[in-house]
């Protein structure tokens, strides 16, 4: 492998509740006068592969990188069960409107219906309007008849935790959970691969052409887990541990001074966002800057990178 870094070229989703704050804050290149929601980083989904933006490899397709450099690229926890297949999706998201109340499913009904996983996701907050905020979960156990009755009568609000956010909360969103990105939040997200959303409610919105969005009320009731769902704690863990589970890991450094990391019995790769400042990385004879807005893959058969900054970095550290 002749680079041990690899940068993809960010693609942009519009959405009607998208903005330009992936431009302002994040420093992307949004097409003009396009409300952008999305912004796809790290993807190896068919319809959204992402495309290696510089080095050696520059033009190829996430895919492609896969088949020419299997698990020297991802790892051995990502090979053996996913063969060809990247096992994560990294975004950054700008709600300049709230988003549906949504929910996705877990492995086991997304299998139930035809599709490879679920969606469990991890949002980190990087910035958010006076009064930001998100809903996760409901505020009580609830029946699906009493659920059913509050579509109809357009008060699913009311049953949920509405949860005020700052700059440098995070939450890790179980499949299962209903739940909305706020109006005036941007956010980075780490999930599962997959796209499947049920709309449970979308306050009346419609399309580019004017209908009405649709709402996926039957598939949503399957996926939904009805009991109370406290949000998650906010605090730091272990060696800046922001959630750790069977899907992902995710840390958080804020870089003052020369940091080097160990990576040699990780046996993934390593993706980093940096979201705040600029960083160095050395590995290899190798070297790349990040900065602000910027994604990184670093391929498993790295042992040790090397982070520096001359000003303050802040930076995630997405692995299995």
């Amino acid at each position: 492998m002749k680079t041990p870094f690899f940068k993809f070229k960010p693609q942009y989703v519009e959405k009607i509740w998208g903005g330009r704050k992936l431009q302002t804050e994040l420093h992307k290149d949004l097409p003009k006068e396009v409300k952008v929601g999305e912004s796809w980083e790290v993807s190896g989904l068919k319809n959204m592969l992402s495309v290696c933006s510089e080095g050696n490899e520059k033009g190829k397709t996430f895919d492609a990188l896969i088949q020419l450099y299997g698990s020297r690229l991802l790892g051995k926890k990502a090979t053996p069960s996913l063969g060809s297949e990247f096992p994560l999706l990294i975004k950054f998201i700008d709600a300049q409107e709230t988003l549906s109340l949504q929910v996705h499913p877990d492995d086991a009904v997304a299998r139930k219906k035809g599709y490879k996983n679920g969606k469990n996701e991890f949002w980190y907050i990087l910035d958010s309007e006076k009064e930001g905020f998100i809903y996760y979960g409901f505020r009580e156990d609830i029946k699906e008849d009493s659920f059913r009755k509050a579509i109809l009568e357009n008060r699913v609000e009311e049953l949920l935790n509405k949860v005020y956010v700052n700059s440098g909360d995070y939450f890790f969103v179980p499949a299962g959970t209903i739940h909305a990105i706020g109006k005036g939040v941007l956010l980075a997200e780490v999930q599962q691969p997959s796209d499947i959303t049920y709309r449970v409610y979308d306050y009346s919105r419609t399309d580019v052409n004017g209908k009405l969005r649709d709402l996926h009320i039957e598939d949503a009731i399957e996926s939904l887990n009805f009991n109370k769902t406290a949000p998650n704690e906010k605090a730091n863990g272990e060696n800046n541990i922001l959630v750790e589970n069977q899907y992902f890991r995710v840390r958080k450094f804020q870089l003052t001074e020369k940091l080097c990391v160990n990576y040699q019995d990780t046996n993934s790769f390593v993706v980093i966002l940096c979201i705040e400042g600029e960083v160095k990385l050395d590995s290899k004879n190798s070297s790349t800057t990040l900065y602000k807005g910027e994604t990184l893959l670093i391929s498993a058969d790295v042992n040790r990178v090397n982070f520096e900054s001359e000003v303050k970095a802040v930076f995630l550290e997405i692995t299995l």
